[in-house]
């Protein structure tokens, strides 16, 4: 640093760590040092500066909460001085834009981790205010804070002690019901645990990443394994282009799934499709599959830019059996059940449970906010699908949402955690995160008669929603608890470029059948290629 012609008084530069993950800091008084140099023959500059406080909105909160922070800090003299106002966070994130800040100075500057207000020449005995708005941050913490320390630059402060002042803020588990333990009962149905996860396991950026849908790309804190429809597979709503991107939009960190959705370097919006393994298998007939979730709001964000725009959720079990040819009918026109299912944007977010039926379209549909008119679909809440004989029932933490007994599928399933590009195209989609705190999947144990009393009598809603397909590969499974078998089949697509997936049959139709499992292959994967996916061969072994 050089000592401008100008100075006077004394020459300080003040060094400050932050933490800019979710940690909290607990001994932040160490944050902070400055070194002086006294300028000869200048008359030194002496001003006690102080935070006064530092008081924030809340005092408990939980992930995705905003809070406010208000910070005072003061010249007590003798001198005048020019302040700046340094807050730096644990355990939170500032907001990427919009005022979310506010300062009695001339600038503001934001780094990666602080944010910094320069209030000007304070006089003796003045004060200065500042007010930043944070988000927590997922965290396994039990608490999180923000530091501010006053800062001036060519002056003696003679009580550094005050400078600065951290306020703590202790932090709620997020989600309104905790998650089942050995066995949960919904209705009149019993479950026993067959799998959970509450991602205290963290899973860096990228490690995500699938080549193969067979392919165990994380196991949980629990043990249950978790496959991704691999990188640069097609979605239901994205055509040829790529739909979902593990590698870049799934990661596990401060205690949660976070699906970080975003555009790839094409302009395409991209999410990620990832299925637990409860039980060491993907598919089981009948169960109750629960998970806490948030969606966040599009005011978490700039009013100039829609959050989630172009992107659309739909958690979804999906058939064992999951031939997509339009004749004899698609068994997930019978099967498929999706919950809660909606465009993320403003204006679109309405989540829906769709229990498809029938073979030719059908389905009810029972909308959360006609049953709970005060449901609010970016808070944090737990969504059941609970599926057993004659019946599928939907729940919003633990109240029952609408149930359906027109005809139920009765064969194994699989679940997907499924957010990809919306039926809409947008020009610029969003980006954002949307967080799962745990998952919970048990068997039926008890069957009792049919859950609750809104059920369904063949609400037909034909061709209301696209039907969220499980993309390219539907089908792709490992052991199930019915007999199958499984044959490796290769697709050459355009440009001689090869895929590799595993088509799960039944035992009427055995992997040594190759000209049937090459027909049966060819018609799945058609649709999801231009010009059409062509079956090159296939493996006559199991896989």
């Amino acid at each position: 640093m050089q000592i401008a012609p100008t100075a006077t008084g004394y020459a300080s530069d003040t060094a400050c760590v932050f933490e800019a993950g979710a940690y909290t800091d607990p001994n932040p008084s160490n944050d902070c040092a400055t070194a002086k140099v006294t300028i000869d023959g200048a008359t030194p500059t002496d001003a006690d500066l102080a935070i006064v406080s530092n008081t924030p909105s809340v005092t408990h909160a939980k992930a995705g909460d905003s809070v406010t922070f208000t910070i005072v800090a003061k010249n007590n003299g003798p001198d005048a001085a020019t302040l700046w106002v340094n807050t730096g966070r644990q355990g939170m994130q500032d907001f990427v834009s919009g005022n979310y800040m506010t300062c009695d100075g001339e600038a503001t500057i934001f780094t990666s981790t602080a944010s910094w207000c320069e209030s000007g020449m304070t006089q003796p005995g003045q004060t200065v205010t500042e007010t930043v708005v944070r988000q927590i941050a997922p965290t396994t913490a039990s608490s999180v804070g923000d530091t501010a320390c006053v800062l001036a630059s060519g002056i003696n402060d003679p009580n550094p002690s005050n400078d600065c002042a951290t306020a703590t803020i202790n932090i709620d588990s997020p989600c309104p019901v905790g998650i089942p333990g050995a066995a949960q009962t919904l209705g009149n149905v019993t479950y026993d645990l067959e799998g959970e996860d509450t991602f205290t396991k963290s899973a860096g950026p990228t490690s995500m990443a699938s080549t193969d849908p067979n392919q165990v790309i994380y196991t949980g804190d629990h043990g249950m394994g978790w496959t991704e429809y691999p990188d640069g597979w097609p979605s239901t709503n994205s055509g040829t282009a790529e739909g979902y991107n593990p590698e870049s939009t799934q990661w596990v960190h401060g205690g949660v799934l976070d699906f970080t959705l975003r555009e790839d370097s094409a302009g395409h919006p991209v999410g990620a499709s990832i299925s637990p393994l409860p039980g060491g298998n993907r598919y089981q007939t009948y169960g109750a599959w629960s998970f806490c979730e948030r969606v966040p709001s599009t005011l978490d964000r700039s009013a100039s830019s829609d959050w989630l725009v172009g992107f659309h959720q739909a958690p979804l079990l999906w058939p064992e059996d999951s031939d997509t040819s339009p004749t004899p009918p698609a068994e997930w026109e019978s099967a498929e059940s999706d919950f809660p299912e909606s465009d993320l944007w403003s204006g679109a977010l309405d989540f829906k449970a769709y229990a498809h039926y029938g073979g030719s379209g059908a389905q009810d549909i029972f909308d959360i906010q006609q049953k709970l008119p005060l449901f609010d679909p970016t808070a944090w809440h737990v969504y059941t699908q609970t599926w057993g004989p004659g019946f599928r029932g939907y729940y919003v933490d633990g109240t029952l949402i609408g149930s359906s007994t027109n005809p139920v599928w009765s064969q194994p399933e699989r679940w997907q955690l499924q957010i990809e590009p919306s039926a809409t195209p947008v020009p610029h989609p969003g980006y954002g995160d949307v967080w799962v705190k745990w998952v919970w999947i048990g068997t039926l144990v008890t069957s009792g008669t049919t859950p609750g009393s809104s059920s369904g009598s063949g609400a037909d809603a034909t061709g209301s929603v696209a039907a969220p397909t499980a993309g390219a590969g539907a089908g792709s499974g490992t052991t199930s608890p019915v007999a199958t078998k499984s044959c490796r089949v290769y697709i050459r697509r355009s440009g001689g470029q090869k895929w590799r997936y595993t088509i799960l049959t039944h035992q009427r139709l055995s992997c040594g059948q190759s000209q049937a499992l090459i027909q049966r292959a060819d018609q799945r994967f058609s649709r999801h290629a231009s010009p059409r996916a062509r079956v090159q061969g296939v493996l006559a072994t199991p896989a």
